[in-house]
């Protein structure tokens, strides 16, 4: 009995097992309403082994029921009939569910099915109403209550083909038109069955839409994510221009190329070691830009002297760098110590003169990098970052936190600023 339902389910089975495949595939898509369409499955599955067992009754398979007693036959006909006739009209009430946000209209179509329940529940009971069996086994409806099951087929459909329409727009054409399609065989389906112009294939049609609606969906989120990603690469370049423009001070350029200048009148070889760090200083903040890679420490430092040697050759402030590096070996994002270094020229230093103290160290999950400077700690009149070392601070915290999930902290004091940078040896997820 099973091979020969198997047999004479196999377009439909096929369908339902490919959707089942599609749903386990795309588990981890956030594909609206998955539930939905688990419990669609497994409605048509059932539809199908009850219409089988209707048809086992019936005496229209190769293999059928071991009693003979027609009284019995009568009864698992009714009751197989009479589940079927309640359930068609909930799968289609599930793509529409799947389809209709408004409350409102959900809670009409959810009306429907429960009407149509209602209406051939007494058969289920024991009653003549709206279709029976006879003693002689033969199915009897009692019109046109018995139309029940077509007329919300139909107006399911009906309301799925105008909400298809209102969804239908020029943006997602080829996309839309998988819903039209799917409303116009939902349509004739039904109309088919209720006249008994082409019966017995609505199991098989219902199954084909579903399967074309979730391929519809499959396909809107596949397109809502492609533009989600063109719009965050169109903002990832905006932002990379915003940091350059923000992080590549004006004002520090215009005056080392003065300071450049003032060197070549009085020592041109000072003046070449300061336009080689120059050079330096602007390659590193292109690069960054260029390509938002972890690079070594040695790197990092590389462009933090460049930058240094440029604000030491302007003789208006003096300072002294310390550095106590007792760990070298690991990578950070570029230009993550430059907006702590200037911070603590520009604000940290005072005109007398101060020391920045540039120190590494190695704990059992962190590197650490902290920059000192001998400032006057948290005086509001002293320590107030511009625009464009706040920018340059927020995005080397961003940029810590994403590419290797490390951290970044300014602790002001009396004695001066603070700033730590903690890298986690193993990037969290």
């Amino acid at each position: 009995m099973i091979t020969e339902f198997l047999i004479n389910n196999v377009s439909i089975l096929l369908i339902l097992l490919v959707l089942t495949v599609m749903l386990y595939v795309n588990q981890d898509l956030d594909i609206p309403a998955v539930g939905l369409f688990r419990a669609a499955i497994l409605l048509l599955l059932l539809i199908c082994v009850l219409g089988f067992a209707d048809d086992a009754a019936a005496g229209e398979t190769v293999h059928r029921f071991a009693t003979a007693d027609v009284a019995v036959l009568s009864r698992i006909r009714t009751i197989t009939s009479g589940l079927v006739y309640i359930l068609r009209p909930v799968v289609i009430l599930l793509e529409l569910l799947l389809l209709i946000e408004e409350k409102r209209v959900r809670m009409v179509c959810i009306a429907l099915s429960v009407f149509n329940g209602v209406m051939y529940l007494p058969a289920l009971l024991g009653f003549r109403f709206p279709f029976f069996i006879s003693v002689n086994n033969h199915w009897h409806g009692i019109r046109p209550f018995n139309w029940t099951v077509y007329a919300v087929q139909l107006l399911y459909v009906l309301i799925l083909l105008v909400f298809s329409i209102r969804r239908f727009t020029a943006a997602r054409k080829r996309e839309n038109l998988l819903i039209l399609i799917i409303a116009l065989l939902s349509f004739l389906n039904a109309l088919l069955e209720a006249t008994e112009l082409l019966p017995g294939q609505v199991d098989l049609v219902t199954a084909i839409c579903i399967l074309m609606y979730y391929t519809y969906l499959t396909s809107v989120y596949h397109h809502i994510q492609n533009e989600a990603i063109i719009r965050k690469d169109r903002q990832i370049e905006r932002d990379k221009m915003t940091i350059l423009r923000e992080q590549i001070q004006p004002h520090f350029i215009y005056n080392s190329l003065n300071v450049i200048r003032t060197l070549i009148r009085i020592d041109s070889s000072s003046a070449i070691t300061a336009l080689d760090d120059f050079s330096t200083y602007l390659q590193a903040h292109f690069r960054a830009i260029q390509h938002d890679t972890l690079v070594t420490l040695e790197q990092e430092l590389k462009n933090v002297r460049a930058y240094l040697a440029l604000a030491q050759a302007d003789y208006t402030r003096q300072f002294e760098i310390v550095y106590d590096l007792k760990a070298t070996s690991f990578r950070l994002p570029p230009l993550s110590l430059e907006p702590l270094v200037e911070n603590a020229v520009m604000h940290g230093i005072p005109e007398t003169g101060g020391i920045i103290r540039i120190a590494t160290e190695s704990t059992e999950g962190w590197y650490i990098i902290t920059v000192t400077d001998n400032g006057r700690g948290n005086s509001e009149d002293a320590r107030q970052p511009t625009k464009h070392v706040s920018v340059g601070i927020q995005n080397t915290r961003t940029r810590l936190e994403l590419l290797c999930g490390g951290s970044l902290e300014l602790t002001p004091s009396p004695e001066g600023m603070t700033a730590r940078i903690m890298i986690a040896k193993e990037k969290k997820q």
